[in-house]
């Protein structure tokens, strides 16, 4: 009984919230530039990165958080290129296949930037091994390792800078 109230609270309290979200007029509602797409994806991207300095310096045993922001500072900033091409890049989490993307769109990539994201994507999205999703979101079910090494946040902070330079020019190239 109590159990079915509180499913019958959850779904009202649910519903009045999502009513306020949904009271928003429609003409309000636009279609933002791929450049103000490319600037919003990259200034996120820069927010999760600094977010992942700040755990770093703080509270370095927190490694696998830091991997899971860093990872959501690459997916961005990979994602950035892409609207940088007026493209829309999709909902997909793998930052192997973002990269490839980016690749294909003329992005370059040091070999070792290659390897830090793979790496980074072992915790991120799939273990490389078990193929199990998502490591550092949520604890796994069996024994398996965690993965190999990952370079520290001021590396893929330059990562990051790399691309955004390289989609600022692409950018410029496309207006």
């Amino acid at each position: 009984m109590c159990q079915e109230n509180s499913v019958n609270e959850i779904d009202e309290i649910e519903r009045k919230i999502s009513e306020l979200y949904d009271s928003v007029p429609e003409q309000i509602l636009i279609d933002v530039p791929f450049s103000l797409q490319f600037e919003a994806w990259m200034s996120f991207s820069k927010s999760y990165l600094s977010a992942a300095a700040v755990v770093e310096n703080e509270k370095p045993q927190n490694w696998l958080p830091i991997r899971q922001l860093l990872g959501q500072s690459i997916e961005l900033a990979l994602k950035a290129c892409i609207f940088a091409e007026k493209e829309t890049p999709g909902h997909g989490h793998n930052l192997i296949e973002l990269i490839r993307i980016c690749d294909r769109k003329g992005y370059k990539f040091k070999s070792f930037d290659i390897a830090a994201i793979i790496h980074l994507n072992h915790f991120y999205f799939k273990d490389l091994s078990t193929e199990s999703k998502f490591k550092s979101r949520y604890p796994t079910n069996n024994n398996e390792a965690l993965g190999g090494v990952v370079p520290e946040v001021k590396k893929y902070a330059s990562i990051v800078d790399a691309l955004q330079k390289q989609a600022e020019q692409k950018m410029k190239l496309n207006l």
